[in-house]
C-alpha cells in the first residue's frame, strides 16, 4: 500500500471516532511531535540501562518515593 492510500485510510479512521477523549489524545501526541527510536538506538538504550544497573546507578521505587515526599 502507498503512502497517499495509507494517509486515507487514517482520514477514514479519524472520521469515524465518536468519542472525545480519542480525539484529546491524538491531538497531543501530534503536539508532542515524537521521535522514533532506530533498533540500534533502543538496544544501546538498554544496554546503557543493564550497565548503570550492575554498577549500582539507579533509585529503587522506595527511594524515588521518599525523594518525592519533598518536592
Amino acid at each position: 500500500m502507498d503512502i497517499q492510500n495509507r494517509k486515507l485510510d487514517l482520514i477514514k479512521s479519524l472520521i469515524s471516532i465518536e468519542d472525545e477523549e480519542s480525539i484529546d489524545f491524538l491531538e497531543a501526541y501530534l503536539k508532542e511531535k515524537p521521535y522514533r527510536l532506530s533498533k540500534s538506538e533502543l538496544l544501546n538504550r538498554a544496554d546503557l540501562a543493564s550497565e548503570n544497573i550492575v554498577s549500582g546507578k539507579y533509585q529503587d521505587q522506595d527511594d524515588l518515593e521518599k525523594e518525592s515526599e519533598s518536592w
